[in-house]
């Protein structure tokens, strides 16, 4: 079902607020939350679902300036769950703001659920980070503060704006007593409306390469090296990785194209050589690939190859690790060795699921809630799986595109676990990692008084479902 996306009401002190536009009524809803604040894009607001798209109208026809957005939408589409959405700003054509620096034509902002629930920001971040969308950027982020917000500075010649948030997340009937903006004063500079003129398009920087690879796009060697300040590479093994990676998506299909890129660079220095264009944790993961892939070109003893198999899972996405070893192989025989040793892998249940040590990339795996600190660590089972893990299977119509079976379209949906029908949860079921589901067996739908479950664990919440009653997600008791 197709849903517009909400008007965003006015701060107070907004000067950009004209009289046909909404205020917000009171702040109460901000009070005593902690809050984010984002840059406010200069674009059209675009909403993405797993069969289609649209801008701000439902109805809203073709347009020149739409065409990379239903590129990207033809790569990440697959990938967002059913009923849910991905709202955010287009911005390919110039408006009235020229924008010269961008990690992509698409910002996302916003992500709601079958359920027409928004997560909270952190969770919003990652599931994003995931499909390779990049998100506005952080001016401010702390508990609700009137006097700090109007002291925010803009740089009215660069920056349209901001946009406040609560940090946790919220129902849609709630949007504008959680969600409200500051727009500069005569925002629209323009005489005449930018999609009857020609298009012009905004500038991207150095880093949107890296985006493009994170959204399943082809990898550009050259503007790869520029983004991560490296000169030399080998283009086809990163050409190679890329293909192999099929459905992956995020900073696990950017670690193996780079990985495949630079897997001549000796280990010890690249981590440090990438960590200020990546960060420090996706320049390790990259450099771990670099340093282990080629142990999968020499031959071993079945049973010793399982149980380096089983050491090297802690460390690396072993589909991944398979994916640079064969683009990265000098030659028959070492990629022999690497096809054994993914059928070895396969065997032992060890691919398909990411790396196994805490934080892995899987989108399947639900982390620890933050309110349970000092708990044990969360299962990593999968939401609705039992004991053992079971192979991640292909959706119908459409297997793995890869050349190792576990690159399947399992891994890159971000939610692939979320809530089971009503009546499908076991009695036994206690604690729900579901991102989404907030009912419970005896409770019944959600609503705006219970609208988060409890294992989720966005910042600050805490369980919203009766003890004793099971949230219809089928995760077995902890």
């Amino acid at each position: 079902m197709r849903t517009h996306y909400p008007r965003t009401p006015h701060l107070p002190w907004s000067p950009g607020a004209t009289r046909d536009d909404v205020r917000v009524a009171d702040l109460a809803g901000f009070t005593g939350r902690e809050v984010v604040v984002t840059e406010k894009l200069d674009g059209e607001n675009t909403t993405l679902y797993a069969d289609g798209l649209h801008a701000r109208s439902l109805d809203s026809a073709h347009h020149p300036s739409r065409a990379w957005v239903k590129a990207l939408h033809g790569r990440i589409g697959p990938h967002i769950p059913e009923g849910w959405r991905v709202c955010g700003e287009n911005l390919y054509a110039r408006h009235s703001l020229p924008y010269e620096d961008l990690d992509g034509y698409f910002y996302g902002f916003s992500v709601w659920d079958e359920l027409h629930w928004c997560p909270g920001w952190d969770f919003t971040v990652d599931f994003l980070r995931k499909l390779g969308i990049p998100t506005p950027r952080v001016l401010w982020r702390g508990v609700f503060d009137e006097r700090a917000l109007r002291r925010l500075t803009v740089d009215t010649a660069r920056q349209e704006g901001y946009v406040v948030r609560t940090a946790d997340g919220f129902m849609a009937g709630d949007f504008g007593r959680h969600v409200a903006k500051w727009v500069r004063p005569g925002h629209v500079q323009t005489g005449t409306h930018w999609m009857h003129t020609a298009v012009t398009p905004n500038r991207l920087g150095p880093r949107a390469a890296l985006w493009d690879v994170r959204s399943g796009g082809a990898p550009d060697a050259g503007a790869l090296l520029a983004a991560v300040g490296l000169e030399d590479g080998d283009a086809a093994a990163a050409a190679e990785v890329g293909a192999a990676a099929g459905a992956r998506l995020g900073d696990a299909r950017l670690a193996g194209v780079l990985a495949g890129l630079l897997h001549r660079e000796p280990r010890g220095t690249l981590a440090g050589r990438l960590a200020p264009a990546l960060g420090l944790p996706l320049a390790r993961r990259v450099a771990d690939l670099v340093g282990l892939h080629a142990g999968l070109h020499r031959p071993y003893p079945d049973e010793e190859r399982r149980a380096g198999l089983v050491r090297m899972a802690y460390a690396v996405d072993l589909d991944v690790l398979h994916a640079v070893a064969w683009a990265a192989a000098p030659d028959a025989a070492a990629r022999e060795q690497v096809d054994w040793s993914a059928l070895l892998a396969e065997d032992a249940r060890l691919l398909g699921s990411g790396p196994r040590r805490s934080g892995g990339s899987s989108p399947t795996w639900r982390p620890k809630p933050p309110h349970a600190a000092g708990a044990r660590p969360a299962s990593r089972t999968r939401t609705g799986a039992s004991r053992p893990r079971r192979k991640p299977s292909p959706r119908p119509g459409g297997g793995g595109t890869g050349r190792f079976r576990g690159w399947s379209t399992w891994w890159g949906r971000p939610g692939a676990g979320r809530a089971r029908s009503p009546g499908s949860c076991p009695a036994s079921a206690r604690t729900c990692p579901s991102t989404n589901c907030g009912r419970s067996a005896a409770a019944g739908p959600t609503s705006a008084a219970t609208p988060t479950c409890c294992g989720r664990g966005w910042p600050g919440s805490t369980p919203r479902w009766p003890p004793g009653t099971a949230p219809l997600c089928g995760t077995p008791r902890r």
